[in-house]
Parts: structure tokens; C-alpha cells; sequence
């Protein structure tokens, strides 16, 4: 029963998933980040009672990263800050462990968006280094896969970064608001590339059993 019961409540943070997308790409933020919530408080609960768990790991980080990106389209940068913290912590654990197979590309994205993040004026030098680190690995995952994806995402990254030298933060937030990821923030979509971060996995994949 317990278990029926855990599949239940997946599907139904996966169904507030997919409904908070649905409403932030209606621009209905308030309704998007009341599903997002829901479904990290669901989330919360299965890990409670399966803390090994690494996909149920991974699905929080993906759910600060959703949060912190309503945050960020409403200008709270801070806030937005403390959860990609919290993402990125999740992500690099996922990376020493070993437990998804894109666990380095996750981290990658999750840096990014700290990254990129419009704190300021001008760029903390922690935050030239998550662009920087994000280069990194995408660099090292094209090399090794020859995807373009990978390639397309370190240029973005770079671009980012470059922007940091040349223009003022307030350029640069209309990259992070505009030009980042998508709407919410981990769902990826099959070579969908607008100018930006390029996502290879499925809706689904979201939340693999």
C-alpha cells in the first residue's frame, strides 16, 4: 500500500508540474509557483520516507530551480539566490554520486542560473566562476559526446559571461529573464533552441520512476 500510495503521490507532483508550466507560459506566475510549491512540499514528503532516494533528490532540485525562477521573474534576485543555492548544492552531490546520467549537465544548468543571476551592477566573483565552471563541463561533455547541445550551452554561458565585461547588469537581466532556459526551468524539450540553453530530455523525464 505504501508503495501505491508513494506512485500516487509522484504522479500527482508531476501533474502540478505540468500545470504550473502550463500557467507560467500564460504568465500566470502567482497560480505557477502555487503548483511548483505543492509539489516540492510532495516531494518533501516521499523523501522523508525514502531519503535514498537520488531521482526524488534530484526532482527537489528541480523544483528550487522552478521556484527560484518565479522569483527571478519577479525581480525578488535574492530569494532567487537562495534556492539556486539550493539546487546547485542538490546537483553537485548528484555529480559525486554518480546516480543520473545527466547529473553533470544538471549541474551545469543550475550553475548557470545562479550565475547569470542579476544580483547587482557588476558580477560577484563567485558568480564568474559558476559561468565559468558551467563552461567547463559543457565543454568537457561535447568533447567526449560531440553533441551540439552541449556545445551551443557553453556559447550561450560564454556569452553570459562575456556580457558581465561589456555591459551593464541591467543587460544582463534581460538575459537572465529573458533569453534563459525556458519557462520552467528543468523541463526540457527535444532540440529546442531559441537563443539560448538547449534541453534534450522529455517532460516525463522530469520524474522517472
Amino acid at each position: 500500500m505504501a508503495d501505491v500510495n508513494g506512485m500516487f503521490m509522484r504522479d500527482h507532483a508531476f501533474t502540478l508540474i505540468k500545470l504550473g508550466t502550463a500557467k507560467e507560459e500564460m504568465d500566470k506566475l502567482d497560480e505557477a509557483l502555487q503548483c511548483y510549491t505543492m509539489a516540492m512540499q510532495i516531494t518533501k514528503e516521499l523523501i522523508a520516507a525514502s531519503p535514498d532516494d537520488s531521482k526524488l533528490k534530484y526532482n527537489m532540485s528541480v523544483s528550487y530551480e522552478q521556484i527560484g525562477h518565479i522569483a527571478e521573474l519577479k525581480h525578488n534576485y535574492r530569494e532567487a539566490e537562495l534556492l539556486y543555492r539550493q539546487s546547485v548544492e542538490i546537483c553537485r552531490t548528484n555529480v559525486k554520486l554518480g546516480t543520473r546520467s545527466f547529473n553533470e549537465d544538471d549541474l551545469a544548468i543550475a550553475l548557470y542560473r545562479l550565475g547569470a543571476l542579476p544580483l547587482q551592477r557588476k558580477a560577484t566573483d563567485e558568480q564568474k566562476e559558476c559561468l565559468k565552471e558551467a563552461m567547463s563541463i559543457w565543454k568537457d561533455l561535447y568533447n567526449t559526446t560531440g553533441d551540439i547541445v552541449y556545445k551551443k550551452n557553453y556559447d550561450f554561458a560564454k556569452k553570459a559571461l562575456r556580457s558581465y565585461h561589456k555591459k551593464s547588469m541591467d543587460t544582463l537581466s534581460g538575459i537572465a529573464a529573458c533569453s534563459v532556459p525556458f519557462n520552467s526551468c528543468r523541463i526540457r524539450r527535444a532540440a529546442l533552441w531559441r537563443g539560448s540553453l538547449t534541453f534534450r530530455t522529455t517532460v516525463r523525464q522530469l520524474f522517472d520512476y
